[in-house]
């Protein structure tokens, strides 16, 4: 299958806003691309939102969760020596 879109948004003790958003996106992605994806990307939450980001997946197929145990903040660009956190 061949994605015309990936929407990647990081969460971290977002269980409040992960429903409304995902729901906005959908609505919105829908009538504008064939074929997405949204991915929540959920690093070491210590609320709900990794249940309720399985909970989104398990309801949309466009929807899908990425989990890491514990927080992991990475700051990528092409010169690490002038990298900042």
């Amino acid at each position: 299958m061949y994605l015309e879109l990936s929407i990647v948004i990081p969460v971290f003790n977002e269980e409040a806003m992960i429903p409304d958003s995902v729901a906005g996106l959908l609505d919105r992605l829908a009538p504008v691309s064939g074929s997405f994806e949204i991915l929540l990307s959920e690093n070491g939450s210590t609320d709900r939102t990794l249940e309720v980001a399985k909970e989104l997946e398990s309801r949309h197929p466009e929807v899908r969760h990425l989990h890491h145990a514990e927080p992991n903040y990475i700051c990528i660009t092409p010169n690490p020596t002038t990298a900042r956190p």
